[in-house]
This record gives C-alpha cells, structure tokens and sequence, in this order.
C-alpha cells in the first residue's frame, strides 16, 4: 500500500502566486563531464532550439550560467551549445539524465509562476542532485553543485637580469626554441617549476594573471586540440613569444600593449592551416624588467593541457562526406608519460599525439571499444558494446576501429536519444549523439487518409481539419506521421509509435487537452507526450467563449517548437455536454474546498478536496487552487 504524504493548511501557502510578466533569472549548471560544454557558450532558447540567446557566467557560481528573460517566459525552453549548429546535445527538463529522442522542453513559463519565484536554479547533472529524490530544481543557490571554472598548465620560470633580457631579445626566438641557445643565454637554463590558474572570466575567455617577478622570464607548454575561434592574447610583458609546433607564431618585443594570436588566421612556416581536431604543441614565452606595470595576463578560450601534466586526450574530429551521407571521423590519441614540470626541457619529447592507424602502430596493446549508450552518460555496465571490424546497427561502420564512420539515417535503432562512444585503453569520449525518431506534425490539411505499413490506404480512416473553431468547444486535432505526394497529404500511423512531441500555442488564452475520460481533460500545454500504439494522437484546442475579443481570437499551435498551424476563433453555438469535461479541467476550485494535483509535466494526477493535500508518493508536485499554482515537494 503506499504511503500517504500529507501536507497541512496549504491555503495560506499558495495564496498569491500569480503569472507575471518582471523579469526572471535562470541559471543552470552545465555537467561538468560533459567536455563538449567546457569551452563553448551555453544558449538558451525560448522556442524549442530553433534560436537562441548566450547566457553569461554566473559571478562567484563555479560552473554556472545565468540569464535574465525580460520578455514573457516560454513553456518551450531548452538549452545547446554555440557550436552545436545541429541540436544535438541539447538540454532539457531531464537534464543529463534525458532518454528520450528529443529533449523534454522546459515548462520555464509554469515554473516561474509555481514556485512564485523571480529566479530559479537548474542543476542538469543528476550526480550533483543535492539530496536523493531531487529534482534538480532549486529556488535558492545550491551550495555545493558545482562545475568546471579553472584549470592550470605548469610553468617554468628563469630569474634573469636586465643583461640576460637584453642578451635574449637581441638574439630572437630561436633562443627559446634551441635549448643549447636558452642555456648560454641564462648560463645553466635552470628555472623553478609552477603553475598558471586559468579561471573563466566570461563565457567564452579564461584568463590567468601572474605575479610580477621583477626581471624573469617564464616558459609556458602545452597541447591544445584545433577548433574554430580560438584566440590567446598575452598583455603587459616587455617580450613575449608564441610558438606553434616549436616554429614562431607571433611576438611582441618591448610593446606592452600585448600581443593576440588569432589561431584560425595562422599559417605554419609552409603556408598551411591547421586543422580542426588534431592536437598541437603550444609555447608561451614571455619576459619581464619593469615591476611598475600592472600584472601578466593571458586570456584564451583554448583547451590547453600541460605538457608536462601526465594525461591521454581522444579527440575525434567529424568530415561529412555529402555523396555518401555519412560522417567519417578522425580519431586521435594523444598521451604523455611526463608527471611533472621538473622534468623540463626533456618532458616534452616525451609527449605524442598519435591518429588513425598510428595508434595501432605505436601502441599494439592499445584496447579499442566503441560503447552506444540510450542517453547522454556513458555508464559501461548499461551500454551496449559494439563488433569491431562489421558494420553495427545498420549505419555505424566499424570496419575500420580507428576510422569510424556513422550513417544516421541508416542506423536502425527503437526511438530514442543515443550516444556512441569510443574508449582507449580505459579513456571514454563521446563520438557521437544522435536522435532516432519519426518527425510527427499537427494535421494542417483539410482530409487526410491513414496508410497501412505497405504503403496502401486504410479503409475507413480518414481524419480532417478546420482552421476556424467556434470558441467554448474542444476541437480535436489530430498528431501522426505525414506522407505527401503532388497532390494529397496522408498520415502514417506506424511511423509515428512511439515519438515524443509537445505542443504549446502562443495565445495565452488557448489551452491544449488529452481528452482522459468521457468528459474528462488533461491539460498539456508544453508537456512531453508519446504518440499511442494507434499512432495517431488526438488532443484538444480550447477558447473560453468568454474570451474572445480580450486578447487575439487566432492562435499558433506550435509542435517540438516548429511547423505551427494557424487557428482562428469565432462565435457560434456550443453544446454544454460538449464541454463539461474541459470546464471541469479548468473550473476555478476554492482554496479551502479544492485543489488538483499535476505532475511536473502538466498531467493531472488527481482532485481532491479540503485543506490537507494529498499526493500518492513523495516528490514534486504542481499544486493548483484556483488560478493560483505552486510548486511543492512532500517526502
């Protein structure tokens, strides 16, 4: 039997938590496993992904991003990466914990109003839930969710004398390249062993600041994988060197200014690029002799790894062949067996970065895995391991385990969200994600005919569409799988089982209903529904008739954020028996007579009545009393 958690005199608790339009803060935390987000600008996107606005660091939150929505909050709110133009790591409701194929759209709108808050914290990362039954939501600072927001690369440091600069100026960059060279110039070349801290500063720049030694010079080395917009600056050094593969990329000699290297515009000594997701060596040499001028600092949005930092790296960079459809990727290892700073100069010949059929040459016992998870997170006891060397569920081509190549649209896999990882020898990287569904659409035509699985008409099932609807009746429309040819548009039912949707409109005066019962409704604006085994959903659009003329009498219904239909409301007659069932779902109840219980996704769980509320099971609820809402947790 289960539990009965009962919470009292809710009356006064709700009181006053109305809608408004002041602005509103969200923040998340960004999975700090997540490696992809660690160096891109998290969006935010109001409208299911289609667009989105770059959220801002979040001051003194490590690993938190904030923005403030001026605008009226959407019920269709999800979260991706500025770099990630095909929406395919998106976040939503679930957070990192998301299965289904398509992030599960925030109902930020409803939110709001619930908890009565002005700012809300979201943390997407179920490891970091607070305490078990979490939800990952918070109206007030987490303490204790954090995430990624430094990270340090050693350096080596030269005391050296107004001389020694001077000496070293004069003689170039290639002092600093040619070890024999560096030596004479600071006599043995010994240097003392630290550390740069890189801390982010906005969301696309970490920045470190150094002491200013008076009279030193400092050697900074490190490794970074290729990726566009990448740019480091040094600033207020007397001399500074930057050098790419040992060859000189820029310099500043005696301009405080400071210098940018702009690694996109970059060309080797040969006149040649470099390329996206292979791995380079990088130095920064800079040196000081006025103690006046403000701090060192360098600013980037590279991901460097110290050289000198014991490590092994996957990177795997994507090329998209358009004839063949697919996407062969370029799967590099890099490692080191360099432990410390101490060791330099030698620890950097120690460091290799190895791609393709290298890294079965020069590492023979190397172990190889390709892992395909439902979800985002790599968890080795629940994924599925791959066949190396064949082709795996129909699009993942594994001839080849070093160049692997994915076909989605030839993947053959129950819908869903799914990520496909590769690991080397214990070092798990995420290859790619890829969602597997039919697209469903909100019928728009006015007749359409259902096909059978071979193609040929089902006799009897027909379904239609009116643009115009006589306010005070729920209308039906109806959500499958759509076939078109010049003429006709037909609905494929057995394409669409299984797909999750949601639907949303832009008036706020419409509402969206699952019809439950003979006159029973419930309401699911915003909320994540599945298309039922007919695979042909019906749902249920509603004006109040009292309504009509106080805002817009037309009306966008939205599907996963897209592909709208237009409605149009008018007056007309309207049958009481019609409607009984959506008066009943949106009836105001009185605080101290009524209440109905929703889940955090819009359905209705129960109705109940009095002052003590009851839930079936501890957890997080939406409780309404009239046409007031709040967000409650009973345990």
């Amino acid at each position: 039997m289960n539990k009965i958690h009962t919470i009292l005199a809710i009356s006064a608790a709700i009181a006053g938590a109305q809608s408004t339009h002041a602005a509103k803060t969200i923040n998340i935390l960004i999975p700090p496993s997540n490696t992809e987000w660690t160096f891109a600008t998290p969006m935010i996107s109001l409208d299911g992904g289609k667009t989105g606005k770059a959220m801002s660091v979040a001051p003194g939150k490590c690993g938190w991003f904030s923005y403030t929505v001026d605008e009226d909050v959407s019920d269709n709110v999800v979260f991706y990466r500025n770099n990630d133009t095909e929406r395919e790591d998106m976040i939503g409701f679930y957070g990192n914990w998301e299965v289904n194929a398509l992030p599960t759209p925030i109902p930020l709108k409803t939110l709001f109003a619930a908890y009565d808050q002005d700012s809300l914290y979201f943390v997407s990362d179920m490891d970091q839930f607070l305490s078990p039954g979490d939800d990952g939501w918070y109206t007030i600072y987490p303490d204790g969710a954090e995430g990624i927001c430094s990270y340090s690369v050693f350096t080596n440091t030269y005391p050296a004398t107004k001389t020694e600069i001077d000496k070293l100026e004069a003689c170039g960059p290639q002092c600093v390249t040619d070890k024999e060279q560096l030596a004479a110039v600071f006599g043995t070349g010994d240097a003392s062993c630290g550390e740069s801290n890189f801390r982010r500063v906005t969301e696309d720049t970490w920045s470190t600041t150094n002491d200013k030694h008076y009279a030193t010079c400092t050697s900074i080395k490190a490794s970074f994988a290729k990726a566009p917009h990448q740019k480091i600056s040094v600033h207020n050094a007397s001399l500074a060197w930057m050098f790419i593969d040992g060859k000189q990329a820029t310099t500043t000699q005696g301009d405080h200014n400071g210098v940018v290297l702009d690694i996109d515009s970059y060309k080797s000594p040969a006149g040649s690029a470099l390329d996206d997701g292979y791995y380079y060596n990088l130095e920064i040499f800079y040196c000081d002799q006025e103690s006046s001028l403000d701090n060192i600092q360098i600013s980037s949005n590279l991901d460097m790894t110290s050289t000198f930092q014991s490590r092994s790296e996957i990177t795997a960079f994507p090329v998209l062949d358009r004839v063949m459809g697919e996407v062969a990727y370029q799967l590099c290892y890099a490692h080191s067996k360099a432990n410390s700073c101490s060791e330099f100069p030698s620890s950097q010949d120690q460091d290799e970065t190895l791609c393709g059929e290298a890294i079965k040459k020069n590492l023979p016992e190397a172990t190889i895995r390709y892992y395909l998870s439902n979800g985002s997170v790599f968890d080795r006891e629940t994924a599925q391991l791959l066949t190396p060397g064949t082709l795996n569920k129909g699009g993942i081509d594994l001839s080849d385990p070093y160049n692997p190549k994915v076909n989605k649209k030839a993947i053959s896999l129950p819908p869903g969200r799914w990520t496909l990882f590769v690991e080397i020898d214990g070092k798990a990287k995420k290859l790619a994600a890829f969602r597997m569904s039919y697209s469903v659409e909100i019928l728009s035509a006015e007749s359409a005919d259902a096909l059978d699985t071979n193609g040929n008409l089902i006799k009897g099932l027909t379904h239609t569409f009116n643009s115009e609807i006589v306010a005070g009746v729920p209308t039906p429309l109806y959500i499958s799988a759509m076939v078109r040819d010049i003429e006709n548009t037909y609905l494929s039912p057995y394409d669409a089982i299984g797909v999750s949707y949601s639907v949303y409109t832009n008036n706020s005066a419409v509402h969206l209903y699952a019809k439950t019962g003979e006159n029973e409704y419930a309401f699911i604006d915003g909320a994540t529904q599945t298309v039922g085994t007919s695979g042909i959903d019906t749902i249920y659009v509603y004006m109040d008739k009292e309504s009509l003329g106080t805002e817009s009498n037309e009306a966008k219904i939205y599907i996963n954020g897209m592909d709208p239909i237009d409605i149009k409301f008018k007056a007309g007659p309207v049958l009481n028996k019609a409607i009984m069932g959506i008066q009943t779902a949106v009836k105001p109840v009185s605080a101290s007579k009524g209440y109905a219980v929703y889940d955090m996704k819009g359905k209705l769980i129960k109705r109940g009545e009095g002052s003590n509320i009851t839930v079936p099971t501890s957890g997080t609820y939406i409780i309404r009393t009239g046409n007031t809402s709040r967000v409650m947790k009973f345990k």
